[in-house]
């Protein structure tokens, strides 16, 4: 057993924790490495609320949910355009 007051124990546990949360908000430039896409279409996104944003303080914050929707709905719009089948 791990003596609780080992700082190297600590920063297991934290590790195996922190590794182990997906996120459930990502930046501007978070969202675009996730849709492949510039900046300029994040913001396209945002503003069509395609996808769910919020400020926290100066920062943009946009929901991994919503940008996983986002792609679900495109998934099954029917169109065949760009699509691999």
């Amino acid at each position: 057993m791990l003596a609780a007051s080992d700082p190297d124990a600590e920063m297991q546990v934290s590790d195996r924790h922190s590794k182990d949360l997906e996120p459930i908000v990502v930046s501007p430039h978070g969202a675009q490495k996730m849709l492949a896409c510039g900046r300029t279409r994040i913001y396209e996104l945002i503003a069509a609320e395609e996808v769910e944003s919020y400020k926290d303080g100066r920062r943009r914050k946009i929901t991994v949910a919503s940008i996983e929707s986002y792609v679900a709905r495109r998934l099954s719009t029917g169109s065949s355009e760009g699509r691999i089948k």
